[in-house]
């Protein structure tokens, strides 16, 4: 049994990359899509993972990741996960492909300049505050960085909306950086726009302790060169691979450093720390085998609620209650208790994030998984759609990266209110193209 479901995480590699190459040589123009993100994400968390714990035991004895040690290595049910895999990503193929990404319109779309400056400066007062506010809760701004460690366990309270807010400078900065890329000039207000969104950026992704968000901030300019040059051949996603890889490694010793959270910080090489690394994106993957014990066993289907929940849990407990609304449990909440890592002072201390298929599953079994998959290949194949047929202005481009490099993730982090409440900058991204973007022709004069 473990062997065939090696095979078919095997199969899973081999068509993920097929299907790679495909989508490269199908848009002839080396431009970027987020398909090419999600498909190697996917490829990468359920193919090549998957099959490097089994072979390599999943590393028991090499790392002290948690979750490695939940698993009964002689009893999971691999062959059946690896099939539910299978057929999650399938559907989202199918999801895909069916609703023609590469389709083209006669005309394109683009946003006005001048809704991109209320945009820009609204999110920047917005963002400012946030800062200001949160260092001085903190007591003071160096004094803050003594509690990364601290909010990334969970135990510090941070207000709802600050919490919510912080994000919103990334967006600020995009646009402020589209304004100075489109004309240089160091002297003007939107420069010094530019730094304090630049400034307010780096202090979020710094307080908050996250590695991959920090890396792929780094990248955002490196990645915009390569998409206006059309560089997106496999050796610079292979150099963006190694920048993400090396980012994972050291910067967690920078968090230690910044928090003096220890007085000795050691340093792992790379290769030292391989088993390390590839246990921290294991959990995916372990959370495929555990789910359906999860929700056979606990009788606990959700029955497609995460899709509205996040909305009835944005609204404040005193205004719920009166409509007569409860709270919903996240599933990233409950897939957190049920792997034993509950926390009753914090309900979101030592989180276990929801995969694609894991929450798929978690909705309605091999049913779930199939509309999830589907419905998140649908969404990728519009957001493909919709860059094919814009006017590549400098913001849009600065967008394109910023969804590819948060949406790719998606199947590693598929809780829909989790990424409503955490990644806002992309989400007022998907605000801005849906509901300020026109048509080539339609009040053209104020672009």
């Amino acid at each position: 049994m473990v062997g065939l479901a090696i095979v078919i995480h095997l199969f899973i590699i081999v068509l993920g990359i097929s299907f790679v190459i495909y989508d490269y040589k199908r848009r002839h123009n080396n431009k970027l899509s987020v398909f090419m993100g999600t498909n190697l994400v996917f490829t990468f968390i359920y193919g090549l993972i998957p099959a490097i714990l089994i072979l390599n035991d999943f590393f028991v004895g090499k790392t002290d990741f948690y979750l490695i040690y939940t698993i009964d290595k002689e009893n999971e049910p691999y062959l059946y996960i690896s099939i539910v895999i299978l057929i999650g990503y399938i559907c989202m193929l199918l999801g895909y492909f069916l609703s023609n990404p590469y389709k083209r319109y006669k005309q394109k779309f683009y946003i006005p300049r001048r809704y991109l400056k209320y945009v820009a400066f609204s999110l920047l007062l917005v963002s400012s505050f946030c800062v200001f506010y949160f260092f001085v809760s903190m007591g003071g701004f160096i004094n803050s960085f003594k509690y990364i460690e601290a909010i990334r366990a969970g135990n510090i309270n941070i207000p709802g909306p600050i919490f919510l807010l912080l994000p919103v400078s990334i967006v600020s900065f995009l646009i402020y950086l589209s304004f100075q890329l489109d004309k240089v000039n160091i002297f003007s207000i939107n420069f010094l726009f530019l730094l304090i969104s630049l400034i307010n950026s780096i202090y979020y992704l710094l307080i908050f302790g996250g590695r991959l968000p920090i890396a792929l901030f780094i990248l955002i300019i490196p990645m915009y060169i390569m998409e206006r040059k059309g560089k997106w051949g496999f050796k610079n996603l292979f150099l963006i691979f190694i920048v993400g890889v090396l980012s994972l490694n050291y910067l967690d010793s920078l968090f230690k450093l910044l928090s003096q959270s220890s007085d000795d910080i050691a340093v792992k090489s790379v290769l030292d720390n391989i088993p390390r690394l590839i246990a921290q994106f294991s959990f995916p993957y372990i959370n495929t085998l555990h789910v359906h014990d999860f929700t056979y066993s606990n009788i606990e289907f959700r029955y497609f609620i995460d899709l509205i929940s996040w909305i009835i849990n944005y609204l404040p407990s005193n205004i719920a209650s009166v409509i007569g609304l409860d709270q919903i449990t996240p599933s990233y909440t409950l897939n957190t208790e049920n792997h034993l890592m509950f926390d009753p002072s914090n309900k979101t201390a030592g989180g276990v994030p929801t995969d694609i298929v894991t929450f798929g599953y978690y909705q309605f079994s091999i049913v779930g998984v199939i509309i999830i998959t589907f419905l998140f290949g649908l969404l990728v194949s519009w957001f493909d759609r919709f860059f094919n047929n814009s006017h590549q202005s400098t913001f849009i481009t600065l967008a394109k990266i910023r969804l590819f490099q948060v949406i790719s993730f998606y199947p590693m982090y598929a809780d829909i209110e989790a990424f409503m409440r955490r990644r806002i900058d992309v989400v007022l991204i998907i605000v801005l193209l849906v509901l300020f973007s026109k048509k080539h022709g339609e009040d053209s004069s104020q672009d």
